[in-house]
């Protein structure tokens, strides 16, 4: 369901039907696509991939 509320977001953005704005002030508060109504339909979507760095960086950026 997590993959589907972004991608539906995403979808949304770029077709002009929810602002970038918005958006990205969704993801700031932690809010969920699913709770603002932007999530795509399971039909279609497939995990084909997973890539992991295989000497991952753990240091935590200055905020």
């Amino acid at each position: 369901r997590q993959v589907r509320g972004f991608v539906g977001a995403m979808v949304a953005v770029a077709t002009g039907r929810w602002p970038m704005e918005e958006f990205t002030t969704c993801c700031a508060d932690g809010r969920r696509a699913a709770k603002v109504g932007n999530v795509a339909p399971p039909d279609g979507l497939c995990l084909e991939q997973v890539r992991y760095d295989p000497e991952p960086d753990w240091t935590v950026a200055a905020s």
